[in-house]
């Protein structure tokens, strides 16, 4: 990644309007879902499976609770590895696994 690419991108106030407007997006869909939304997705999760029981949808539902939390501290520790890179000149940017912005 180029430093003076992304020093440009985040100084664009057009940039920065269009990254609000898809956090805003992000927090306005995660916000509409329901814990009942979890548990269909993890019922239609066990039917693809063929092997429907509540233990299936119990450990479906523990996987993608570990997975957000995985994924929130991925988040975390690639902006703290951003911020270091932008700030201090490093060049070990590269190294740093991205968190994926995927919603599953």
């Amino acid at each position: 990644m180029n430093r003076d690419n992304v020093k440009a991108a985040l100084d664009d106030e057009e940039i920065q309007v269009l990254a609000d407007r898809c956090h805003a997006a992000m927090i306005s869909f995660a916000s509409t879902l329901a814990a009942r939304d979890f548990v269909l997705a993890a019922i239609l999760a066990a039917e693809r499976e063929s092997s429907f029981s509540i233990e299936f949808v119990a450990q479906t539902l523990l996987e993608r609770s570990a997975g957000f939390v995985l994924s929130e501290r991925d988040v975390r520790e690639y902006g703290v590895a951003f911020e270091d890179w932008l700030t201090t000149g490093s060049s070990d940017f590269e190294a740093v696994r991205p968190p994926s912005l995927q919603i599953h």
